[in-house]
């Protein structure tokens, strides 16, 4: 392989890793080539880490007085929807282990946010069992959701947070499942037809170059 940067990239002490030359590649590079220390400083500001907050007042929609709720709003109509299953990850694990990670990945961000006076909204997550691929069927401890299921039950939720006057619903997806988010907000846009910005992502898919083997 060559040691020569393409074109638009960003150059790394790993030979084969480079990152985009733009906003987000150069955050990348700042926390690859972060120390120990800076990370847990980066993660202190998210008060990470953290109990899940899923009982916790005014950390979620539903937790939060509907006054606060309303007037936070007001300074930001963002919200951030954690999705995750019930799956088996084996006799170490607990199964609700993907909505626990990404309910306190989005937990962290309000904390952050909140501190600059405009926290980013959450909603507790519409799917704590969760859509699943063929190859989880018959796993003991996964419950399995139909996928017209949870398409119509993201559509809903969808539904019912525009007509609260979320504008902006960011839905981090933490299991095998993206391919139903996404077609739940093609058909809930097909279907409704209204003025909003709406995104689904796998939050591990946007560090992926973090999950490397090393020998």
């Amino acid at each position: 392989m060559s040691a020569e940067t393409p074109s638009g990239l960003l150059k790394t002490k790993q030979p084969d890793l480079w990152f985009e030359d733009n906003t987000v590649g150069r955050l990348k590079k700042e926390v690859w080539e972060a120390s120990d220390a800076q990370i847990d400083a980066w993660l202190a500001e998210y008060g990470m880490p953290s109990s899940c907050e899923w009982a916790k007042p005014g950390s979620y929609i539903q937790t939060t007085v509907r006054h606060r709720v309303e007037a936070n709003r007001r300074k930001n109509d963002i919200v951030l929807v954690p999705v995750g299953c019930t799956e088996n990850h084996g006799q170490h694990m607990v199964s609700a282990a993907d909505t626990l990670y990404v309910s306190m990945i989005c937990e962290g961000v309000r904390r952050y946010t909140a501190k600059r006076g405009a926290a980013v909204n959450l909603a507790l997550p519409p799917l704590m069992y969760g859509g699943h691929p063929y190859h989880h069927m018959g796993m003991p401890g996964t419950v399995i959701l139909r996928e017209e299921v949870v398409r119509e039950l993201m559509i809903d939720v969808m539904l019912g947070l525009w007509n609260d006057g979320f504008r902006k619903q960011i839905f981090i997806n933490n299991h095998g499942q993206l391919w139903m988010l996404e077609t739940a907000v093609q058909e809930f846009c097909k279907r409704y037809q209204l003025p909003g910005i709406y995104r689904v992502m796998d939050w591990h898919r946007a560090v992926r170059e973090f999950f490397r083997t090393v020998e």
